[in-house]
This record gives structure tokens, C-alpha cells and sequence, in this order.
């Protein structure tokens, strides 16, 4: 019954209704081992698919990637490791690239009598080989939380964001969130203020449109307590814009629905997806697009509803793939919709998996040649990180 109210509704927005393809996703052979969970996706300078995670041993956590290359997966490494690292089933580590220069990211407890953790990051200048010691991208040093980070390669460097703090009370708990440059030789400068009041643990996205134009995506939040997703175009050399609002949902929450948005450059069109329960109360993905750098967006498509969201997002040549979690009569399963000209193509079910926190976020990259989708996330049963391959 669920398809039967996408179908109506699409037919008001795009004239057009999804239909299954035939296509079967298989198992395939996934570098993370025993006791694996965050699983985020990069690609290198050549073109080649990495896959990074979290891997826990006892009391310590490290953080690992290895790359696919060759039809092979490389001996994993570990960046670093230790007891204070933090997993936390929806704000992951991750790996960006800039030509030969890397830089991860992870979570780090500051204190062991206060949940307080700070954001770091840290670079490599090979390609994986050797690593900087980490260091914190915010300048406090409070015992607050940091976290969520997004990152994208900038001239000489990357552009970082994160949900910050560091003003927060018990009284008044009010995030930021804020961006900064992050130079080849480690120097952090430019930090600023993007939104001074935002939710508290959505992830965020972040894209470069080009000559260090950024658009900063999250989760915002009033005094009202509406927390839709939320945009601020900035450089680092102007006072960032005003944020606006890719789409007035009127969703009112007064906590956090850990939902973060996604979005991905399509050529020169911009593509957003995101979770909102609305003012209806209904939980949907909803999909947008941007022709004018993220100025003015579209009227949202409706993806899917009665989900728990959880979203990726892909583009390859004009198409979109946008992947979440539902919950169907069967129980909860990964699925990903296809669009082409803001129409739904086409669904396909990954994986049933489980809906606890411990499945955490799915991600996804494209294959090489585009004719197939990587789909990573955490098996509850055996406690890894498991893949999937959908040949398209």
C-alpha cells in the first residue's frame, strides 16, 4: 500500500512511477573484518574506490581504510588507534582526497568523566602511506561535543565543517555550525560561524561548486523548535550568506531526529536528499536539485515515506541514486531509487537488515565503469561490515 501513495503522489509532481527492475544485488568480499561498524567510502586520485572503518579490539578502536584496485582490496592499514577514539553509530570517520594529498577525520573523548569528545583530523601527503599526528579542527578545547564533519578538496588544501559545542549548557544547549580551511601543511585558518543555532546531531554535507564556492548543508533549528535542512553558500574571503531553507517542511521536533541531509554535484546541477517527518508526521526522503549553485532549489520529489530515512546519495551522468532504510511489512531493508530528469525510474531492494542504531548509516559508491553500486554497512548478526553489488 505504501508504493500505491508514492505512486499517486508522483503522478501529481513528475507524471511518472517507479518500476522494479529484475536485478539482484550480490555478496561481495569486504576488507573490514571481526568487529567492524562506520563504514565510509572515498575515492583516490586514480579513480579507484577506498572504503574506511571503524575496527574495535578489546577497549581499543582504530580507524582503517583499504583500496580497491585490481579487482582486489589492498592489505588494510590503520591511520590510528587507541582508547579514547569514539564510535558513535551515526557520526563516522571519514577520508577525503585532494590529487595525492589525504585527510581523515575521527572522534577522540577529551575527558573520561564527561561525554565531551573533540573532532581531529589529520593528512597524508602520500597517499595513505604515512600520517600527521591528529590534531583538533576547533580551536576550543572545552568539554563539549564536536563532530559530524564533512570535508572537500579547496585550493591548497580542504574545506571543513562540523557541529560544534562548545556554547552548549544544559540549560541552553545550542550548536553551530562552522567551517574552516585546512592547508597541506596542517595551518587551520578562515574558521567561522555558519548558522549559530543548529540541531545537535544531524550530519552534515558540503559541497565545492567550483573556485572555492562552497553550499553548507544540514540541519537547522528555531527557537520554535522546526528543524528542516538548511543551506549557507560562502567563501572564505566574503561574510558567509544568510542560511535558507531548501524546503519549508515545517517540521517540528524538539530533539534531535539524527537524520542527516546528503548532496552531490551532477555536473553543474546540484542534488539534495534528505529525511522529514514534516508537520503531517509522516517520515519521508524527499529529493531536490539546484541549477543556480544552490541560489534556488527545486520542488521536492517524494522518494519514499514511512522509512527511517538514513541517506546516500550518488550521481553518475545526469542520474541520481539516493539509498535509505524502510520499513516494510518484511521489516526493515535497504533500498535505493533511481532518478532521471527528477522522475523515479526505478527501486531495488539491497539487503534486509536490522533497524537498530547498530545497522547504522548505509553508504554507497559507484563502480569504475558506472555500470554497477558498492553498498556498505554494518551486519548486526556477525558484527561487520558486510557488502553488497547491484549491477545496473
Amino acid at each position: 500500500m505504501k508504493y500505491l501513495s508514492i505512486i499517486i503522489a508522483l503522478v501529481a509532481i513528475s507524471c511518472s512511477s517507479p518500476q522494479k527492475e529484475k536485478v539482484t544485488p550480490i555478496d561481495v568480499h569486504s576488507p573490514a573484518g571481526a568487529n567492524t561498524e562506520e563504514p565510509s567510502f572515498f575515492t583516490t586520485q586514480d579513480g579507484n574506490m577506498g572504503l574506511s572503518w571503524l575496527e574495535k579490539k578489546d577497549k581499543v578502536v582504530a580507524l582503517r581504510f583499504s583500496v580497491y584496485k585490481n579487482r582486489n582490496w589492498s592489505v588494510p592499514k590503520t591511520l590510528v588507534s587507541g582508547n579514547a577514539i569514539l564510535t558513535n553509530w551515526a557520526d563516522f570517520p571519514g577520508i577525503q582526497i585532494n590529487g595525492n594529498h589525504w585527510v581523515a577525520w575521527f572522534l577522540q573523548m577529551n575527558n573520561p568523566d564527561t561525554f565531551a569528545y573533540d573532532a581531529m583530523v589529520m593528512q597524508s601527503s602520500d597517499e595513505g602511506k604515512t600520517w600527521t599526528t591528529p590534531k583538533r579542527i576547533h580551536s576550543d578545547s572545552t568539554l563539549t561535543e564536536h563532530g559530524f564533519v564533512s570535508a572537500v578538496p579547496a585550493k591548497n588544501g580542504f574545506q571543513l565543517m562540523w557541529l560544534d559545542g562548545r556554547l552548549a549548557t544544559e540549560d541552553s544547549p545550542i550548536f553551530t555550525v562552522r567551517s574552516a580551511h585546512l592547508d597541506f601543511s596542517g595551518t587551520i585558518s578562515h574558521r567561522t560561524i555558519l548558522d549559530n543555532n543548529t540541531c545537535t546531531c544531524c550530519q552534515t554535507s558540503m559541497l565545492n561548486t567550483g573556485d572555492d564556492n562552497f553550499i553548507a548543508l544540514y540541519r537547522d533549528r528555531t527557537e520554535e523548535e522546526i528543524r528542516d535542512v538548511a543551506t549557507v553558500n560562502f567563501t572564505n574571503s566574503d561574510i558567509p550568506a544568510k542560511p535558507q531553507i531548501i524546503y519549508n517542511d515545517e517540521w517540528h521536533i524538539p530533539g534531535c531526529p539524527v537524520n542527516g541531509p546528503r548532496s552531490i554535484m551532477n555536473g553543474k546541477e546540484i542534488g539534495v536528499a534528505w529525511f522529514t517527518m514534516s508537520k503531517e508526521g509522516v517520515a519521508r526522503v524527499k529529493f531536490a536539485t539546484s541549477n543556480d549553485k544552490g541560489k534556488t532549489y527545486s520542488t521536492p520529489i517524494l522518494i519514499d515515506e514511512n522509512n527511517l530515512g538514513r541517506v546516500d546519495l550518488l550521481a553518475d551522468d545526469g542520474t541520481y541514486y539516493v539509498s535509505f532504510i524502510d520499513d516494510t511489512e518484511k521489516g526493515a531493508e535497504i533500498r535505493i531509487v533511481k532518478i532521471e530528469g527528477n522522475r523515479l525510474i526505478d527501486y531495488y531492494t539491497i539487503a534486509q537488515v536490522s533497524p537498530s542504531r547498530k545497522t547504522g548509516f548505509p553508504k554507497m559508491a559507484m563502480a569504475e565503469n558506472g555500470n554497477g553500486i558498492f553498498v556498505a554497512y554494518t551486519n548486526v548478526d556477525s558484527k561487520k561490515v558486510v557488502m553488497k553489488y547491484l549491477g545496473l
